[in-house]
């Protein structure tokens, strides 16, 4: 009880400022939300969606691996579910509009976008009849979570050409930073620095995946 004591104090008495270069504005209070980068807030925010993912997990509509049922994945605030059928992605996307009508938020229904994924063979037209929260949802060829791109196709054609982009930026950037050495300084510090960038970037989207 004191530590929920606790966080009701500082919700109610934190205050928040807009940093704009070097000048602040006026201090103004934000008494619900979690703030982004706070130590506590992927905790609070997890307790906060916990009896949403229960609701969807109850449900038992949805793809089955080893004898469970597996409809959705949540990481802080985004949220995918998925589907067999049209109509088991409707039923969780009511599940989700009640539940964010009852606890009083708001699901942002212009960033809520759909995957349809065919066999090869079966080329269908994106679905009209999906809503959330009275919104038509939108359909697109390839989506954007957790910094991955997912494509309709099943390949990872996008985000490899993506990847090694971003490879050649990092080592055409290093080139630059060590023009002016030594090759062999360049060997020596050059390939070690090369292999921490790109496994950062391979570890990045690996943490986000997780």
């Amino acid at each position: 009880m004191c530590i929920v004591r606790l966080l009701l104090s500082w919700c109610r008495q934190q205050t928040m400022q807009v940093k704009w270069g070097t000048n602040y504005s006026s201090p103004f209070t934000a008494t619900n939300r979690v703030k982004q980068g706070g130590v506590l807030s992927p905790y609070l925010l997890a307790v906060y969606l916990d009896e949403l993912s229960i609701q969807l997990g109850s449900a038992r509509v949805g793809s089955t691996v080893a004898n469970m049922v597996v409809n959705h994945l949540m990481f802080a605030d985004d949220i995918c579910v998925f589907s067999p059928s049209i109509s088991g992605l409707q039923c969780r996307l009511n599940i989700c509009g009640d539940y964010a009508a009852e606890h009083e938020s708001t699901f942002n229904c212009n960033k809520t976008i759909g995957v349809l994924f065919c066999p090869k063979k079966c080329k269908q037209p994106a679905p009209s009849n999906v809503f959330l929260n009275g919104v038509r949802a939108q359909f697109s060829d390839q989506v954007k979570y957790l910094g991955v791109w997912i494509n309709a196709s099943l390949k990872d054609d996008d985000d490899i050409q993506r990847q090694v982009k971003s490879l050649y930026y990092a080592t055409n950037k290093l080139r630059g930073t060590f023009d002016q050495c030594s090759p062999a300084l360049k060997k020596l510090y050059f390939v070690p620095i090369a292999c921490q960038c790109m496994l950062a970037n391979c570890g990045a989207n690996t943490r986000r995946l997780v």
